[in-house]
């Protein structure tokens, strides 16, 4: 939580890539986070869910959102709901915008 800028530490430091959290930068380029349960809509799909994030910002398309989740591991085909899916699968749906 202290590397995402969410609590101040009360000692030590964080460093990353030769740089201090909080002194040198406030977060480290190119790093992501993921919290416990991402929230999603509950009764789009996985793929629904991340094609309507995409097109907010025209940041990816169909075919590169198909190929993330395939690498994480989700079938961008499922029609299950996201509400119905285990804590993991949303964890990793939740990478695939990273």
């Amino acid at each position: 939580m202290e590397i995402c800028g969410f609590v101040k530490p009360t000692s030590g430091e964080i460093i990353v890539s030769g740089k201090v959290i909080g002194k040198d930068m406030d977060f480290p380029k190119g790093t992501g986070i993921i919290i416990k349960t991402p929230g999603f809509i509950p009764y789009y799909s996985g793929y629904k869910n991340l094609r309507l994030l995409a097109g907010l910002n025209n940041k990816i398309g169909k075919e590169e959102i198909c190929k993330t989740m395939k690498q994480v591991g989700l079938a961008p085909e499922l029609k299950r709901h996201v509400r119905k899916y285990s804590l993991g699968m949303r964890q990793r749906l939740g990478l695939v915008l990273r």
